[in-house]
C-alpha cells in the first residue's frame, strides 16, 4: 500500500511540475525582447567582463563533428579596452589570432608571429544574389531556469525568412533561432543561436557565455617594430 501511495505522490508531483513549466511559457512581443537586450547591452558598457563564444558548423545533419570550429574569448574593461583570442579549426588546420584594442590603437598577433600595430581598417559590405521575400517572427518567454547556479529568464526568438533568387527560379527558407538568458539584474548570462536553410545541409550553432570578473586587466603588448601593418 505504501509503495503504490508513493508512486501516486511522485506522479502528482511530476504532473504539477510539468504543468507549471507549461504555465510559465508564453508568447511575447519582439519589442519586449529587444528592450531587454538594449538594457543588457547598456549595462555592459560599465562592466568588466569576459565572453566565451563557441561556433560550430556542420556540413551534414548526421555529422558527429563539425567541419568548422571557432572558439573566441573576449575580455572588456571600460571604457575602451578589449582583448580577443580566437582559435579556428578547419580542414586547413588551426589558426590562432590575438587582438588588443585600447582606444583607437589596435594590435594583432597571428599564431607565433610578433605583435603588430594595425592601421585603421575599412569595413566592406558584400551583397549576395538573393532578395528577402517574406519574414515571420515568433518570440516566446520560456520560463525561469538556472545558469551557473544563477536564476535566469529564458527567451527564444525564431525568425523564418523566405528568400527568392534574383532570377526568380528558386526559393530558400532560412530559419534563425536565438535564445537569451537574462539575470534578475538584467544582465546577459548566456546567448545561443542556430542557423539553417531548408535546401542546404550546413547548420551553424553559436553559443556565448558571460562571466563578470572585475580582476581582468588589459595592457598594450610590446611591439618590436614601429611599422604599422594594414589588416
Amino acid at each position: 500500500m505504501n509503495f503504490f501511495f508513493s508512486i501516486f505522490i511522485l506522479s502528482v508531483f511530476f504532473l504539477c511540475s510539468l504543468l507549471n513549466s507549461f504555465a510559465q511559457e508564453k508568447v511575447v512581443t519582439e519589442q519586449e525582447v529587444t528592450n531587454l537586450k538594449n538594457i543588457a547591452y547598456e549595462k555592459l558598457k560599465s562592466k568588466i567582463y569576459r565572453v566565451t563564444m563557441i561556433s560550430k558548423s556542420y556540413k551534414n545533419a548526421s555529422d558527429s563533428s563539425p567541419n568548422y570550429f571557432i572558439k573566441e574569448v573576449s575580455e572588456y574593461v571600460p571604457p575602451d579596452r578589449k582583448r580577443e583570442v580566437r582559435e579556428i579549426i578547419d580542414e586547413k588546420g588551426t589558426t590562432r589570432t590575438e587582438a588588443i584594442s585600447i582606444g583607437q590603437s589596435k594590435y594583432l598577433k597571428i599564431n607565433n608571429e610578433e605583435w603588430k600595430e594595425l592601421s585603421p581598417s575599412v569595413r566592406r559590405t558584400v551583397q549576395g544574389d538573393r532578395v528577402e521575400d517574406k519574414k515571420t517572427v515568433e518570440v516566446r518567454y520560456k520560463g525561469q531556469t538556472k545558469i551557473k547556479n544563477q536564476s535566469a529568464d529564458l527567451y527564444e526568438k525564431q525568425i523564418t525568412t523566405e528568400y527568392v533568387s534574383l532570377n526568380g527560379r528558386s526559393t530558400t527558407v532560412h530559419i534563425y533561432i536565438e535564445r537569451f538568458w537574462f539575470s534578475k539584474d538584467g544582465l546577459f548570462l548566456k546567448r545561443e543561436s542556430e542557423s539553417k536553410r531548408d535546401n542546404e545541409e550546413d547548420t551553424l550553432y553559436i553559443n556565448w557565455e558571460f562571466d563578470y570578473n572585475s580582476k581582468i586587466k588589459i595592457a598594450a603588448p610590446i611591439i618590436k617594430s614601429e611599422t604599422k601593418t594594414k589588416p
